[in-house]
């Protein structure tokens, strides 16, 4: 989207589920989000002209809230992976 709100585009026209939480990557460059169904999600990155998607987590648990590291090289999510909500780092 343009700064005066025109030119919107959807990054995620390729990705088979539902979409949340996004969030821009320190370069603006990717956006990191969690996606999947009613039953899981993943921590997934697109970039911004939405080529790329890649999955970083792949569990059958809630993997959620993806939030840059200031440098861009790490991301941390909230999981409930070990039963218990957690924070965790992917690199």
């Amino acid at each position: 989207m343009d700064a005066d709100g025109t030119n919107w585009r959807n990054v995620t026209r390729e990705f088979p589920g539902r979409e949340r939480k996004p969030t821009w990557s320190p370069d603006g460059t990717q956006i990191a989000f969690d996606g999947g169904d009613s039953f899981k999600s993943d921590i997934y990155l697109v970039n911004i002209d939405g080529t790329g998607i890649v999955r970083l987590t792949d569990h059958p648990e809630w993997d959620q809230y993806p939030a840059w590291s200031p440098d861009g090289t790490q991301i941390a999510f909230s999981s409930d992976r070990d039963g218990s909500t957690e924070i965790y780092v992917v690199a």
